[in-house]
This record gives structure tokens, sequence and C-alpha cells, in this order.
């Protein structure tokens, strides 16, 4: 039986090229987070991103070497993989920080408990706009830790096939609008920008393409 969901429709479609378990992470990692409970801490935020993120781009990756043509799976490299996993522990947190305000607003809080213990801030201190220094403190923490994983995993650039490297460029620009925002933002959750896409976005790709960055 093939589920109402697009995972479904992919596993049924393309299975039996690809990595299943990439497949399946998607609809665990989904139904994990179904009931839009908290995190309990940042490493659960980074292992919903590897699960998430990570196995989108993965598969990606195996539609741009070229697996679905040849039916056979394409293993990648060591230092590729880990440049997925970095890219997509910045891009969950990231999404974790732009999300906040907004799922907020429906009565969803997600930022990771342990954190909240950490600075001593609750869902109404958020909501209220109570405690801005706690609050800040806890965001550019969060987007300083994004930011470190951006830069770890852009650092395996040059052991990645240039035709891969196109997998990780959309995470890797959306990151770099993000994490600029929140610094001259001075880590405001309220900032709109947040929420905005990046500019002359297509230019962008067509520049870091050129020159083989993401």
């Amino acid at each position: 039986k093939i589920y109402r969901q697009p995972i479904a429709i992919a596993l049924s479609v393309f299975g039996h090229h690809f990595d299943e378990q990439l497949l399946r992470n998607l609809i665990i990692a989904r139904q994990r987070t179904l009931g839009d409970r908290p995190f309990e801490s940042l490493d659960d935020i980074r292992r919903y991103g590897i699960e998430t993120t990570g196995s989108v781009i993965q598969l990606i990756m195996h539609l741009l070497s070229g697996c679905h043509l040849a039916k056979k799976e394409v293993l990648l490299s060591k230092e590729t993989i880990q440049a997925v996993e970095s890219m997509s522990h910045a891009i969950s947190i990231i999404t974790l920080i732009r999300s906040v305000m907004p799922l907020l607003a429906r009565g969803i809080f997600l930022i990771p408990s342990d954190l909240m213990e950490k600075y001593q801030l609750r869902a109404d201190d958020v909501l209220g706009n109570k405690k801005q220094n706690a609050l800040r403190d806890l965001v550019k923490e969060l987007t300083n830790i994004a930011e470190e994983e951006l830069l770890k995993s852009r650092q395996f650039r040059r052991s990645i096939e240039p035709n891969l490297r196109l997998a990780l460029m959309a995470s890797g620009a959306t990151l770099d609008h993000l994490v600029k925002t929140l610094h001259k933002s001075n880590y405001n959750l309220l900032n709109t920008r947040l929420q905005r896409g990046y500019d002359l976005l297509a230019w962008r790709f067509w520049w870091r393409k050129l020159l083989g960055q993401y």
C-alpha cells in the first residue's frame, strides 16, 4: 500500500535505486516530532537535521551521481558524508531559530529543554518578550554553533566531487543569509528578514557554481 505522502511515493518509485534507509529516515524523523513536542537537547536537533536535511541532501547527491540511471547505489566518500552532516546540523539549528516566533503564535514551542533551563527561560518569557537578554544570549549561542557547523562543512569542499557540491549549494546560501541577518539584528527573533528569501538567489547560485563553492 502506498500512503498519500510524498516520502512514501518516492520510496515506492525510487526505493530500489537508492539507500532505502535515507527515505525511511525522513518518515521516522517526522513521526518522532508528531505532536510538536519540544526537543530535549541540542543533540536531538542535530539528529533531526541529519535524518531530514541530511537524508535529502544525500538523496540529491545520489541523483547527481547518476546512480538512478546506472540502477546501482553510489557510495559517498567519508568526507562527503561529514560535509553533509555538518551542513544538516547548521540547517536544523537555524531553521529552529527562524521558526520560533511563527510557531509560538500557534502555541508550538520547540526550543530544547536543556537550553531553556540553562538560560532560565520559559515559553511565556519568549512570547511576552521578557528576559530579552537571556533570550538574545540563547539565540546567539545557537547562531554561533550553526555558523561553526557551516564552516566545518565547507572545510571538506575540495574532497567532494564538483557535481555533488551542487546538493549543498542551496543550504549554504540560505545559511549565509540567515546567519548574517541574525548577527546584524543582534539576534532579534522578530526581525522580518528571517522569514524572507535571499535576494538575487539565482545569481548567487550561478556564481557559487562557477567557483565550485557552496
